[in-house]
């Protein structure tokens, strides 16, 4: 584990009292009663969160404790939640629910007096769990705070009492400005003081709420730190700034706790802006991928951690869309261009008849690909620098050629570009294709590069051994049909540098339901030594039909798929892409495009087993199951009814795709032949049968073949700003992963990890100075809280600060704080807190449970019981299920 250099001491220290909530930090940290201006309420819980899709919705938990909230004379307790958006989100509709739904709802206002703020007043019960859901409005996206206090709580003590009734009396009639009016005493937040502020009052009355306990730390909540400035899925400039930015708290003012690695390198100081809002590094990224880590503390000396993948360049890529005659193109489409290392990466425009251009590129492979609402479809590929035409073409007249298997050689198929196409024997392992027979166009046979070689060996190696592309195409490219092969593919190749290109039209029977292409992509890239360099040859399949403006389309290059996608002979596995069609009958077109890039050596192909048309299907589907935990497999036959008796396979994978399929068989659901079209399901799959997930899962897959697929997102881990990920260890995120498919739970944050001996020094501290209690009472809670080791190091602060006022503690906080470190060194800082250890003996961490319900959080709580050391629930004081594990 990395942990920073030792702080200057002296400085200013800020205390944070948790909110009661599943979210640990509030992010205005309540004052004590004795404190509040008269007559404004205080944060009982506060939440932060945000909302990204367009009307989406926030889930946040809301856990109303029994040993800490106490219910009102008349029963229940009602809690007033106002909801406020930032960064342009405007909230509409809050609730608070149940996990039957059943919450009564006393009031409702869409926008509270003088405000945009959303607010409502519930009738909640001691003991329960809820779930509080932030709903967006008018399409908006942005940041919230929710903040949920107990109705008519006007002095804001904790209690509704005989007190707060007087004052919410004492201001009958009053209006906004008015002697007697605030925001305590206009419960229902009209903007006027009236009998029904009166009713909500007395109907809360005796309703309370206790101050939390200190807590040992108090983990800022996820999102809680973000790096702005740069986007992670698009190109950025090299020259851009990176900004960190914190919500709920504020940095380290010296710029001695920050530090910045981009790409294991680290960011000298001088490039580095520091403040209490920010921490700015200027000018850092370098042309291509950035993998960029920030390590710091907070103004409460919180460690801090944050990593991303930022991608950056200072080359452009220019592109133009002509008509199929080459004349310039004169419709609206819209344009792509996506690295070719990662196809999640890239940026889009709309063209409108001017040249694009794509700015903030590296020195690699990009792939654009252009769309147009009438279906027509074009693409190319190159380098940054590049100015690439891109021809938009409509599907073509169908030919009478009944040519799908290549069983006819190459008839019914066109060929375009500088490659070759030829047909080869079928064979259903990987490998390089077989000898060829039908061929169009040059032919080229390498032998694989050794690896470091460098781009001029590449060339003339490559000029070397590149045949006479009209010696060979003479010889052999007349012999475009006829084969006798009884199964044939489709082998198209790159020669030199540039595309090849191959299509088909056909039209469908009435009946065929779908067309699927199978096919796999070879390059000598890989046994050549050059994956993940700029030499990233690529490809395209692309389907469209006519009847119904369906399109599929895949382009993928040698480094976006990974290099375990290849085997040694630099193959993948056999992949499939399939569309629906008009089952009437359709006309259907198949594009295949493959290119060699950056230079004219190791060439690449596309092998094409079939274009199969298809009837009756059995196609899955995978649901996460929320309530019973596990997967739920669906499946819908279409086309007619199944002609025989079809498994449903399901496994994890390394993707959404039937070639990403990875380790054994999880599940298997048997469709019976003669199965009739309509919906199936749902059949259950238990989580403990979703365990052992190869290296690399992201997904798992149902398939009833390889073009029948569905698949679903498999779950995953997040880490808070004050966690550590280098300090979590294999076999406690496969634990935690296990227990959340058990559950249900898609994703989860890990809050907090192991930590040194100086965080262990600062949490103790600030917990003893917290401004909740007087220090005395800090002193007793806390020596409540530790083992006799931890108590030894609170005495010593005790001893330490006998007779200073609390402004004085925090004045010599370096001196007490140095006492309080040599005491936890003499006692051993394992023995003081289970979170201060080795990492590498030790797998520490605290799982927020902010995204469970109650029942999923009790069935990971009961699976993960069963994979680890030691489970502590700490919901009721840091709003999280601690975990050990040995490693």
């Amino acid at each position: 584990m990395r942990y920073l250099s030792t702080r200057p001491g002296g400085r200013r220290q800020h205390a944070v009292v948790a909110g009661f909530a599943v979210l640990a930090l509030s992010l205005t940290a309540p004052a004590a009663a004795d404190e509040l201006p008269p007559g404004e309420p205080g944060s009982t819980w506060s939440f932060a969160g945000a909302i990204t899709e367009p009307n989406g919705v926030d889930v946040q938990v809301l856990e109303v404790s029994s040993e800490r909230v106490t219910a009102a004379a008349g029963g229940g307790v009602l809690l007033a939640v106002r909801a406020h958006g930032d960064d342009g989100l405007e909230v509409g509709k809050v609730q608070v629910l149940s996990e039957t739904g059943a919450v009564e709802q006393i009031m409702s206002r869409a926008n509270a007096y003088g405000t945009s703020d959303s607010y409502t007043v519930v009738r909640v019960e001691p003991g329960s769990s809820y779930d509080l859901r932030v709903g967006s409005d008018r399409k908006t996206t942005g940041s919230y705070v929710a903040n949920v206090d107990l109705a008519g709580d006007v002095d804001g003590s904790g209690v509704v009492d005989d007190a707060d009734v007087q004052a919410v009396v004492g201001s009958q009639g009053a209006l906004p400005g008015e002697a007697g009016y605030s925001e305590g005493t206009d419960i229902d937040a009209n903007g006027h003081v009236t009998g029904h502020d009166l009713e909500l009052v007395q109907a809360n009355h005796g309703a309370a709420v206790a101050s939390p306990a200190p807590e040992e730390d108090v983990p800022l909540p996820d999102g809680a730190l973000l790096l702005s400035g740069v986007s992670e899925s698009r190109p950025n400039p090299t020259g851009a700034t990176l900004r960190w930015t914190l919500t709920g708290t504020t940095f380290a003012p010296d710029a001695v706790d920050h530090r910045v690695w981009i790409n294991d390198s680290p960011v000298p100081a001088a490039r580095f802006l520091v403040s209490e809002t920010e921490v700015a590094v200027a000018s850092a990224l370098t042309a291509g991928r950035n993998v960029i880590r920030y390590e710091g503390y907070d103004s409460a000396d919180r460690h801090l951690y944050h990593e991303a993948v930022i991608w950056a360049g200072s080359s452009s890529v220019e592109v133009n869309l002509v008509s199929e005659d080459g004349l310039p193109f004169t419709g609206t489409a819209d344009v792509r261009l996506a690295f070719a290392d990662n196809h999640s990466i890239g940026a889009n425009q709309s063209w409108t008849g001017t040249t694009l251009t794509f700015p903030d590129l590296p020195n690699r492979t990009f792939v654009v690909t252009a769309t147009t609402p009438d279906n027509l479809t074009g693409g190319s590929g190159g380098l940054a620098g590049s100015r690439l035409t891109v021809r938009m073409a409509p599907i073509g007249d169908p030919s009478p050629i009944d040519n799908n298997d290549f069983s006819l050689g190459l008839d019914g198929w066109s060929f375009t570009g500088t490659g070759t196409a030829y047909t080869v024997d079928h064979t259903e392992d990987a490998g390089p294709p077989s000898a060829a027979q039908d061929v169009v166009g040059p032919t080229s046979e390498q032998t694989p590069a050794p690896a470091g070689q460098t781009p001029e060996e590449r060339a003339a190696r490559n000029t070397a051994l590149e045949l006479d592309a009209t010696e060979e195409a003479a010889g052999i490219a007349s012999a475009t049909s006829g084969s006798t092969t009884t199964n044939t593919d489709l082998a198209l190749a790159t020669v030199s540098e540039g595309e090849q290109n191959a299509s088909r039209t056909f039209q469908t029977d009435p009946g065929v339901t779908a067309v699927k292409v199978r096919y796999r992509f070879i390059t000598s890239e890989v046994p050549g030594g050059y994956f993940g360099s700029r030499y990233n040859d690529y490809y395209r399949v692309a389907i469209r039909s006519a009847g119904n403006g369906g399109l599929g389309l895949e382009a993928n290059s040698m480094n976006a798929m990974g290099l375990p996608a290849f085997d040694a002979s630099g193959s993948t596995r056999w992949r499939d892409l399939t569309i629906d069609t008009d089952k009437a009958g359709d006309v259907v077109q198949v594009d295949v495009a493959v290119a060699n890039v950056a230079d004219g050596a190791l060439d690449s192909a596309v092998v094409v087993d079939v274009v199969e048309e298809r009837g009756g299907r059995v196609v899955p589907t995978l649901t996460w199951n929320t309530t019973r935990g596990g997967l739920d497999l669906r499946y819908r036959v279409e086309g007619g009814p199944t002609t025989e008796a079809t498994p449903v396979t399901v496994r994890f994978a390394t993707g959404p795709t039937y070639g990403a399929r990875t380790g054994a068989t999880l599940h298997t659901h048997d469709v019976a032949a003669d199965t009739a079209e309509g919906e199936y399901g749902p059949f259950h799959i238990p989580g403990t049968a979703l365990t052992a997930d190869p290296a690399g899962t992201t997904h798992l897959v149902a398939a009833a073949g390889p073009d029948d697929i569905g698949a679903v997102q498999d779950v995953s881990i997040g880490y808070g700003p004050n966690a550590d990920r280098a300090a979590v260890s294999a076999g406690m995120l496969d634990a935690v992963k296990d227990s959340l498919r058990i559950a249900g739970q898609t994703t989860v944050t890990i809050s907090s990890t192991a930590r040194g001996p100086e965080d262990q020094v600062r949490a103790m501290f600030n917990n003893l100075v917290s401004p909740a209690r007087p220090i005395a009472a800090n002193i007793t809670t806390q020596l409540g809280i530790y083992a006799a080791p931890g108590d030894a190091v609170i005495n010593v602060f005790a001893a330490r600060t006998q007779g200073m006022t609390r402004e004085q503690i925090t004045t010599n906080a370096a001196t007490i704080r140095d006492a309080m470190l040599t005491e936890i060194n003499n006692q051993g800082c394992t023995n003081v807190s289970r979170h201060c250890g080795d990492p590498a003996v030790r797998s520490v961490i605290d799982v927020g449970v902010s995204p469970f319900t109650g029942a999923r959080l009790t069935a990971f709580t009961d699976a993960v019981t069963t994979r680890v050391d030691r489970v502590i629930d700490e919901r009721a004081s840091n709003s999280c299920i601690h975990l050990e594990k040995a490693v």
